[in-house]
């Protein structure tokens, strides 16, 4: 547990550094195939905007936007090398042709929702975007999906961190995390973002399949 508090102060020496850069790299690393969790990104950066050091709306812009980035750089890989990677070596890990042929006709009916549904899936959000680029998903689309999901827990990650408000000396000092206070002030905080974030995730899901079915033919 100490070499994660560690870690965890790192990446916020980091940002207090570097600031929106920090964020926009950070998250693109995240957001890649060597992820670590978003969290120890957005957070702190609420943390920094209760400090006045940062503005909201731009932490999140870039936070999505790096996100972006690292899910970009994974799609196009797969696009361009995927398919012919799992050709040639994807009987080792028994996948083959066929396989490979469902996941095209599944992205061609549900990769947009599948794409925006994942980025709030820990561990995988990181990776959805390889079975999208391998399936060739259109890249608009790929990146608009891709943007509403990473915006949307982006936007919750900043809040948690910037609703800590006037408690931010106390959970910052001299660049160390107060893990036991930020746990306290989270938890009254946790049960309502959660059912923001939930309503919002239902609310265009319900949007999505009803535009679906209202104007696409099958």
């Amino acid at each position: 547990m100490e070499a994660v508090h560690d870690f965890f102060n790192l990446i916020y020496g980091q940002l207090v550094g570097y600031e929106y850069i920090g964020i926009v790299v950070m998250m693109a690393v995240e957001s890649s195939f060597i992820p670590f969790p978003s969290e120890i990104v957005m957070i702190p950066a609420g943390i920094e905007i209760a400090n006045n050091q940062m503005n909201f709306f731009l932490a999140v812009f870039y936070g999505t936007l790096g996100s972006w980035i690292g899910s970009t750089v994974n799609y196009l890989i797969a696009r361009y090398y995927g398919r012919t990677f799992l050709e040639k070596y994807g009987r080792f890990v028994r996948i083959d042709l066929e396989k490979i042929n469902k996941l095209d006709r599944y992205f061609i009916n549900h990769g947009k929702i599948t794409v925006f549904i994942v980025r709030f899936i820990p561990l995988v959000r990181q990776y959805i975007s390889f079975p999208a680029g391998m399936a060739k998903m259109n890249f608009a689309q790929f990146s608009l999906y891709t943007c509403l999901g990473a915006g949307i827990w982006v936007f919750v990650l900043t809040y948690i961190g910037y609703s800590f408000g006037a408690d931010y000396g106390a959970i910052f000092l001299n660049k160390q995390i107060n893990f036991e206070l930020m746990k306290e002030l989270l938890s009254p905080q946790l049960n309502k973002l959660t059912l923001i974030a939930l309503g919002i995730l239902a609310v265009l899901t319900a949007i999505y399949y009803f535009f679906n079915k209202r104007f696409l033919v099958d």
